[in-house]
C-alpha cells in the first residue's frame, strides 16, 4: 500500500477500514481530523482501547504491523471475531507482505453485495498480488461503485492506464488528482490518459501541479507540444532528457521525440535516433520501419515490417495501439504493393481497412492491390467504399471542428465525434460518446444538452424525455434545459407541460430566441395567433436572418387575410 505523505498508518488504516478513531479528543474519519469528540465518544473509545482491535491499532500506531498481526490473527477463526477485527487483520496481512493470507481472511467478506468499500479495496489488493488478476480488479471495481472516493478509484485508474485504456484510466483518476494533487504517480497517469485523449487544457492543468524539472513531467509536457502542432519544440524540450533517462521512461522519450521527426518530415533523424535501440520494444521497432519507409529504403523497411508481420495482423494484439497497428499495416501494405508483391499486401491492406475503416488511403491501395490479384469484384468494392468516402467528407456538417477549438476545447471536439456518428447512422455510438464526456465534464451543461437532441434526432422521444428531466435537475434555473424539455414535450404531443417550460425558460432568459420561436409554434397549433405573431415579430427583431420565424409570420399573416 501507498501511504499518502500527509497521513501516517494510522491515518491511512482509518481511511482503508471505513473506520472512526480517535486520538486524544480528536475525531479521526477518513485519515483527517474533523471534530473533537464528545464525552460519549471518548467514553466509547476508551472502552474500545481494551479490545483486540483497540490493542491492535496502538501496536499499528508506533509501527508495529506484525506485532498488530500477533494480536488479530489468532482470533480469524473464531465465530465471534467482529469484521471489523478481520478487515483489519486483512489489511495489515497485505502491508506485511502476506497477500494469500489477506485474500483468505477478506473474500468472505468482500464476497456480499453489500461489502464494505475499504474491505473491497484490501481483498483486490490481495487478489491481485497472488496474480488473480480478475479478481482483484473486480473488487476494486466495486469497491469504486459502493464509493466513488474510495482509494480504489486510484488503484484500478493505475491498472487501467497501464493496461492502455486511457479513457477509462482518466475517467477514475481524473476525480483523484483533482483531491490529490500531490500524489505524484496518479498525476503523472492521469496526464499520460489526458494526452491520449487529446484534452489539453486538462493536461496543462495537471502539468501545474508536478515540477517543471521532473522528466516524466516533461515527457508529457513534449506530448502536449506535439498535441498542439509543435514538433520541433517537442524534439527540443524533450531529446536532451534521453541520455540521462533509462528503462521505460527512455523508451517513451525516444518513441516521442522520433514521432515528432516523422511529424516533421525529419525521417533520416528518426532512424538515427533508433537504430539500435528496439530490441524487446515492439513500438519502437514500428516506429523504425516507418522512418525507414518514409525515407524510401523499401527493402530494409520490408524486412523491419515482416518482423512485426504477426502483430500487425493479430485480431488480439495488445501491445501495440489500434491506430498505429492501422496506420502500419497500411505503410507495409505499401511497401509490398511497390515491390510488386500484390498478394502479400492484401492482408495487410484489408487489416488497416478493418481498423481504420474511414480511412481512405486503405481502401483505395486495397482496392488496387485486390484488382492487381485478379480479384475483380472485391477490388472494385473497396474502390467504392474508397469513393464514398471521398464523396462524403465535405457533406458532413458535424466532421469539422476548427483545430484550435479542438485544442482549447476537447469537450466540442467530442461533441463533434458524437454527432458523426449520429450522422452516420450509428447512435448508440453517439451516445457512448456522449456519456463519456459526461462523466469527464460533469459540470458542463453541453453533453447533457446534446444527448437530449441527439435522443430526439434518432426519433428516441420517450428517453429524449428522462435526459430533459435529468439536465433540468443537473443544472436548475438556466434557460437552455428548460427550452429542451419544452421541444420533447412538443415531440411528445404534451402541450400543456411543453408551453410551460417554453414560457420559464424564456422567464429566465427573455431573448431566448430559440424559446420565442418554438413557443409560437406551438401557440400557432392552438390557433392562438396574436401572442404567436408578437412572438415571431420579436424573434425577427433580435435576429432578421431567422428564416423559419419569417416563414411561420408569413403563414400567420396570410391566414389572417378575409
Amino acid at each position: 500500500m501507498t501511504i499518502h505523505p500527509r497521513f501516517g498508518t494510522r491515518f491511512a488504516l482509518c481511511c482503508l477500514l471505513g473506520a472512526t478513531l480517535f486520538v486524544g479528543d480528536l475525531v479521526l474519519s477518513a485519515g483527517l481530523v474533523t471534530r473533537r469528540a464528545s464525552a460519549q465518544e471518548r467514553q466509547e473509545a476508551t472502552k474500545q482501547a481494551t479490545t483486540p482491535v483497540g490493542k491492535a491499532l496502538e501496536k499499528v500506531n508506533v509501527g508495529d504491523l506484525a506485532g498488530a498481526v500477533a494480536i488479530l490473527e489468532p482470533l480469524a477463526g473464531r465465530s465471534d471475531t467482529s469484521p471489523l477485527a478481520k478487515a483489519l487483520l486483512g489489511g495489515l496481512l497485505v502491508q506485511i507482505d502476506r497477500p494469500a493470507d489477506a485474500l483468505k481472511v477478506l473474500q468472505p467478506l468482500a464476497d456480499p453485495a453489500n461489502a464494505d468499500p475499504a474491505v473491497l479495496y484490501n481483498a483486490g489488493r490481495a487478489a491481485l498480488a497472488i496474480g488473480k488478476r480478475q479478481q482483484g480488479e473486480k473488487y476494486l471495481a466495486r469497491s469504486v461503485e459502493r464509493d466513488p472516493h474510495s482509494i480504489a478509484s486510484r488503484e484500478l485508474g493505475l491498472i487501467r492506464f497501464h493496461q492502455g485504456r486511457a479513457a477509462d484510466g482518466y475517467l477514475l483518476l481524473k476525480p483523484w488528482v483533482e483531491s490529490h494533487p500531490q500524489d505524484r504517480q496518479a498525476m503523472l497517469a492521469a496526464g499520460h490518459c489526458a494526452v491520449e485523449l487529446r484534452r489539453a487544457p486538462e493536461v496543462e492543468q495537471i502539468l501545474s501541479f508536478l515540477p517543471a524539472d521532473d522528466a516524466e513531467a516533461m515527457l508529457i509536457r513534449g506530448k502536449l507540444e506535439v498535441l498542439k502542432g509543435n514538433a520541433e519544440s517537442a524534439i527540443a524540450m524533450v531529446k536532451p532528457l534521453i541520455a540521462s533517462a533509462s528503462g521505460p521512461l527512455e523508451s517513451q522519450m525516444r518513441l516521442l521525440v522520433a514521432d515528432a521527426y516523422l511529424r516533421s518530415g525529419n525521417s533520416a533523424a528518426a532512424v538515427s535516433l533508433l537504430q539500435g535501440k528496439t530490441a524487446g520494444n515492439p513500438l519502437l521497432h514500428l516506429f523504425l520501419a516507418r522512418a525507414t519507409y518514409q525515407q524510401g529504403d523499401l527493402d530494409a523497411a520490408a524486412k523491419l515490417f515482416a518482423s512485426l508481420s504477426d502483430q500487425l495482423l493479430s485480431a488480439k494484439n495488445s501491445a501495440l495501439p489500434p491506430g498505429l497497428v492501422a496506420l502500419s499495416a497500411l505503410e507495409y501494405g505499401r511497401v509490398l504493393l511497390a515491390r510488386d508483391d500484390a498478394a502479400g499486401a492484401v492482408p495487410f491492406l484489408q487489416r488497416a481497412a478493418e481498423l481504420a475503416p474511414e480511412e481512405r488511403q486503405s481502401w483505395q491501395t486495397l482496392g488496387q492491390a485486390l484488382l492487381l490479384t485478379g480479384r475483380k469484384q472485391e477490388g472494385e468494392a473497396a474502390l467504392a467504399r474508397f469513393k464514398e468516402i471521398v464523396a462524403n467528407a465535405g457533406e458532413d456538417k458535424w466532421s469539422h471542428v476548427p483545430s484550435q477549438v479542438a485544442y482549447d476545447d476537447p469537450t466540442a471536439r467530442k461533441l463533434s465525434e458524437a454527432m458523426n456518428w449520429l450522422s452516420k447512422g450509428e447512435p448508440d455510438k453517439a451516445l457512448a460518446a456522449i456519456h463519456q464526456e459526461q462523466e469527464l465534464s460533469p459540470n458542463d451543461p453541453r453533453p447533457w444538452l446534446q444527448e437530449v437532441q441527439l435522443l430526439l434526432v434518432a426519433g428516441r422521444k420517450q428517453e429524449a424525455a428522462s435526459a430533459a428531466d435529468k439536465v433540468v435537475s443537473r443544472f436548475p434555473g438556466t434557460a437552455d434545459p428548460l427550452y429542451l424539455r419544452g421541444v420533447t414535450g412538443m415531440a411528445l404531443e404534451q402541450l400543456d407541460k411543453a408551453e410551460k417550460d417554453l414560457r420559464q425558460a424564456l422567464s429566465v432568459s427573455p431573448q431566448h430566441t430559440a424559446a420565442m420561436s418554438d413557443l409560437a409554434v406551438l401557440l400557432m397549433v392552438q390557433k392562438r395567433s396574436d401572442e404567436a405573431k408578437a412572438l415571431l415579430e420579436r424573434v425577427l427583431e433580435l435576429q432578421p436572418d431567422d428564416k423559419t420565424a419569417r416563414a411561420n409570420l408569413d403563414r400567420l399573416q396570410e391566414g389572417s387575410k378575409p
